[in-house]
């Protein structure tokens, strides 16, 4: 009986030591911004600058044309594209380069630099 009781508590003990590691882990991981969440927000604000942000034609982050890096805990790049129409109406596909800052205190976005080719 004793014995039993011993094993018992043991292995509560590991159970509950292996929910606190996965469930420290799992938030650990899940902080801040990903690169699908950068990636969306440059969009938004490469909207800011189109002459048709309706028609606009985003390509997948999966894309060889896409790079997103994250440089630090909250500064984000992405290089990307967008079709759109221009002023004429006609789809024309613009590079874009996104430098953008989260703010871990009110988990907004911040753009430090834009640039277009």
């Amino acid at each position: 009986m004793k014995k039993a009781t011993v094993c018992l508590i043991v292995l509560l003990l590991i159970v509950f030591l292996t929910t606190m590691c996965y469930t420290k882990c799992g938030s650990e991981s899940t902080e801040g911004p990903d690169r699908i969440e950068a990636f969306l927000i440059s969009q938004q604000f490469v909207e800011n600058y189109l002459k048709a942000p309706g028609s606009a034609e985003w390509p997948s982050i999966t894309d060889n044309k896409v790079k997103i890096s994250k440089i630090d805990d909250t500064i984000w790049e992405v290089y990307s594209y967008v079709d759109s129409q221009n002023t004429f109406g006609a789809l024309i596909r613009t590079q874009y380069h996104c430098k953008m800052k989260y703010n871990k205190e009110d988990e907004n976005w911040t753009l430090i630099e834009i640039d277009f080719d």
